[in-house]
């Protein structure tokens, strides 16, 4: 991640991005940034290394959060790995 203060000159892009951008069809997990999940979807999500838990949750999309299943915890957009469809 860059540090803000890293950032010194910036400009515009010359064609606008395609967003959100479709991870590849071969791995079912969605990166959170550029591959959103639809507002109140319900998704497993990934926190990190391989191994851990996979937690399901609620997309908000008015409060960029996941909303943990069953509790009332949530995790923002930007501690979460990647998610993939709650089936």
């Amino acid at each position: 991640m860059l540090p803000w203060t890293s950032a010194f000159a910036w400009r515009k892009l010359l064609t606008p991005l395609d967003w959100p951008i479709r991870g590849p069809a071969d791995s079912p997990w969605h990166d959170v940034y550029l591959d959103p999940p639809a507002d109140n979807q319900h998704v497993w999500l990934h926190r990190g290394q391989l191994g851990l838990p996979f937690v399901p949750a609620v997309w908000n999309h008015d409060n960029r959060r996941y909303f943990v299943t069953g509790t009332p915890f949530w995790i923002d957009w930007w501690a979460v790995w990647r998610w993939k469809d709650y089936r």
